[in-house]
Formats: C-alpha cells, sequence, structure tokens
C-alpha cells in the first residue's frame, strides 16, 4: 500500500498538522473501514456518500513536532456534515406522528439524573464567584449536547442551557424535549445577551476537523473566568484497540484527532486557556471498574485511563 503522502483520493485531501501546522510525520497505522468497523456500524453507514467503500485506506499519522496524533489524508471540509447525517442510514427511527424520535439504537446512558445533576452543580462549584452578580443566573453552553441530557439537567436546575449539535436526528430529539439546542451555522450567526460561565464538549474534539476555528468559536461567548470541560480520546487507545484486535474507539471516519494533555495544553493556551490542576474528574461513576480508578485520578494528568482524557481550563482572556 502506498504511503499516506502519496495517497489520492477525490473524497480526500492531505492537510499540515491541525495544530501546529507542521509538515513532518510518522505514519501510526493504515487500515480500512472494513477492518474498522464493527457489524453494527456496517449496517447503519452508507459509505457511497462520501465517495468510499469498505476497502478505501485511512491513515493515522504523528506529528513529529507536537505529537498530535491525527487522519491524514482526511475527508474533504464539505463531506464531514454528511458524515453525521447522509451517511448514517437506519440509526435512528423516527416516530410516525413526527414529534420526535421513538428510538435511537443503538445508544445506552446509565448514568441517572441525580448523577449528572451532581456533574453539573460541581462545574457551578468551580467558578469565580468574587464578583458575581446575585442577580445573575449561570449561563451553560454544551458544544456537542447529543441528545441534550446535559442541558435538561442544567435546565431544570435553573441554569440557562443552550445545546450546539451537528447531528439532526440528535437535534430533532432536543428540541421535541423543548431544549434550546442550534446547528453550528445557527451558533455562528447567533448574538447572544450574555457570554456563558460553563463551556462542555464532551467527546467532540476528536470529530473537529479545524481545531483553531473550534476553540475560536468556542472562547466568542466565554465570560473571563469560565470553565471549560473537554474529554476526548489519546493517541494510547491506538495501541490498546490493536493490541486487543478489534476498534471502538479508534474509528477514522469520524474520530480524526487524538492527544495528550501536553499536545491539548498546548492547543488550548493558543486560546486563552490555562489548565486547572488537581481537578479530581467530576463525572459520574459507572460500574465497578471506574470505581476503583476513582481515587487514582487524583494523582494522575489527564490522559490517565482507557485510552481517553478529561481536562478542566480556565478562559483568562
Amino acid at each position: 500500500m502506498r504511503p499516506f503522502n502519496q495517497f489520492t483520493h477525490p473524497s480526500f485531501r492531505l492537510i499540515d498538522c491541525p495544530i501546529c501546522g507542521g509538515e513532518k510525520f510518522k505514519e501510526v497505522i493504515t487500515f480500512t473501514p472494513d477492518e474498522f468497523l464493527s457489524r453494527r456500524r456496517k449496517k447503519y453507514y452508507d459509505l457511497s456518500v462520501l465517495g468510499i467503500d469498505f476497502d478505501t485506506p485511512f491513515f493515522i499519522v504523528k506529528c513529529l513536532d507536537c505529537e498530535l496524533a491525527f487522519v491524514n489524508p482526511r475527508f474533504r471540509a464539505d463531506l464531514y456534515p454528511k458524515v453525521y447525517n447522509e451517511a448514517k442510514i437506519g440509526k435512528y427511527t423516527i416516530d410516525d406522528d413526527g414529534d420526535g424520535l421513538i428510538s435511537f439504537s443503538p445508544h445506552r446512558y446509565t448514568t441517572t439524573a441525580a448523577e449528572h445533576a451532581r456533574w453539573v452543580l460541581a462545574l457551578v462549584d468551580m467558578l469565580p464567584r468574587d464578583d458575581w452578580d446575585q442577580d445573575r443566573s449561570v449561563r451553560l453552553l454544551d458544544f456537542g449536547s447529543g441528545f441534550g441530557y446535559c442541558i435538561e439537567t442544567a435546565t431544570a436546575l435553573g441554569i440557562e442551557a443552550v445545546g450546539v449539535d451537528l447531528d439532526d436526528a440528535r437535534i430533532t430529539l432536543s428540541r421535541a424535549k423543548g431544549l434550546n439546542v442550534l446547528t453550528p451555522p445557527e451558533y455562528d450567526d447567533s448574538s447572544f445577551d450574555e457570554p456563558f460561565d460553563i463551556i462542555i464538549s464532551q467527546a467532540v474534539i476528536e470529530h473537529v476537523d479545524n481545531l483553531h476555528d473550534y476553540l475560536e468559536s468556542l472562547t466568542r461567548w466565554a465570560r473571563k473566568g469560565s470553565i471549560f470541560f473537554l474529554s476526548g480520546i489519546t493517541p494510547r487507545r491506538i495501541k490498546m484497540e490493536r493490541k486487543r484486535g478489534w476498534w471502538s474507539k479508534v474509528m477514522p471516519i469520524e474520530h480524526i484527532n487524538y492527544t495528550n494533555h501536553k499536545t491539548l495544553d498546548r492547543l488550548m493556551g493558543q486560546h486563552g486557556l490555562k489548565r486547572i490542576k488537581n481537578v479530581v474528574d467530576v463525572r459520574p461513576i459507572n460500574g465497578p471498574r471506574d470505581t476503583l480508578a476513582w481515587p487514582l485520578k487524583r494523582y494522575f494528568p489527564p490522559g490517565f485511563g482507557r485510552g481517553g482524557f478529561t481536562a478542566f481550563y480556565r478562559y483568562t482572556s
């Protein structure tokens, strides 16, 4: 198979490092959708929408400067909205009345509302209150709001919450529940009355094509001192899944960036965000495995765990 920098395809383009602009890379892995897609995913992806098939190679490379691992070449920018909508067939079911989703499979969500509320309130407690206007409500932005669980909980707690998502089916479900969820173009065109105090972007950064545009979009409506919470996938996950012989999080049709905490700090620092150190992960515990890992998280930086990271930042600009 040809090396990544000699691969040409009308659906792909070769890019420089999306964090540092570097041009020197080490090839990490090359595989095809036939290899990395599970049987379940093969059933609901229509790859022809993207101009590819199950034998099209995908390359993950590592930048020799900043250590970001990323898909390169990657889809043209205009194809990424199709990845989350037209290319997915049969993943979601719309009810006959057209008033929302009655089923969305496969999707598992085990966190209780009480656990989610505890997590949101923990983020509120991290906010600086020295100059706080007691008559003002806390404002929360969930960029990548998915099925709306976080903004639904925040709204119930009296927090002004706005969500942003790219997936049409998830937006439909969220709006059917009366939640304020925008598409990315609607968010870009919005003029909010007040900036946000908490900005959450869980499991989003691995999907983002232009990382600097993404952070500029988030910080544009951030209040000075606001809390950013992000989670994502580290390069370690690639080694873990290759060793065990099957792929789940390493799925380069959608997951195109894999970063460690050092690389993430470099990116975030360019946008006025400073990592808050020694913060215990405030997300809910799910299952005995997380219960065992919980005491250890106090002593390890973001990136510790099963190939994923959680990180807290404060906006200083």
